[in-house]
């Protein structure tokens, strides 16, 4: 039996919820812990996950004999971590880890907003401060503190900025209610005019929809309509 297949069996039976499908992408034959995050398994190194965040560096020293109970071990011996984040945010955080880190730090190039929420999110929760430092970086360009920068015609949608100003996000203009949300999250409170401003620009169907068809709270409704 591959190591592969041990550990999807492993996995599976970790979480009685339903199936667990490994990352094929991150998924590493030399790897010796495997993370869980919602539906998905990366099975990656501990010294890397130390190196970069602190956090997972205590998490990761922890002995884990200490518990016996919550102790979780593949067939090959590989810890295993069941870790509240989504997928989504953690695969985010492993490519940049592996194999975009110069990509996502590249001011040259242009990020998709769900790739600069995650980097953002998993930064600051695992006090990863480069990661998090780009996307704040990246969203006070779009979302500046003077009406003259905030390019609305070229920050949104599919129009080309001027060439003597590039936006390092391309978004749609619902996402303005999600850049809300982080920025009351995680204090940015430069950004939250400009922010409130594009969701301002809304219709108030638009804003409903934009919560029921992407799961967002009540609560980020109800900021940005009353912000």
């Amino acid at each position: 039996m591959s190591a592969l297949s041990s550990t999807e069996d492993m996995t599976s039976n970790a979480n009685t919820a339903g199936s667990i499908s490994p990352c094929k992408e991150l998924w590493f034959d030399d790897g010796n812990i495997v993370l869980i995050a919602g539906k998905t398994s990366f099975r990656v190194h501990r010294s890397l996950l130390a190196r970069h965040s602190p956090v997972l560096s205590d998490i990761l020293s922890i002995p884990r004999a200490s518990d016996p109970s919550s102790t979780q071990v593949d067939s090959e011996g590989c810890s295993v971590i069941q870790l509240s984040d989504s997928s989504d945010d953690i695969r985010c955080l492993l490519s940049i880890l592996y194999d975009f880190g110069d990509k996502c730090f590249d001011r040259d190039v242009v990020l998709p907003f769900a790739t600069v929420s995650s980097m953002l999110t998993i930064g600051m929760k695992y006090q990863i401060d480069r990661i998090a430092g780009e996307a704040i970086r990246r969203l006070k360009i779009c979302f500046p503190t003077k009406l003259e920068d905030f390019y609305d015609n070229w920050t949104f949608g599919d129009n080309n900025p001027p060439p003597d100003h590039f936006v390092p996000i391309h978004m749609s203009h619902s996402d303005a209610i999600d850049v809300v949300r982080l920025a009351i999250m995680f204090d940015l409170i430069s950004v939250l005019p400009a922010a409130f401003y594009k969701c301002a620009q809304l219709l108030t169907w638009d804003l409903f929809q934009a919560v029921s068809d992407r799961r967002r709270s009540l609560d980020t409704l109800r900021t940005c309509i009353d912000g």
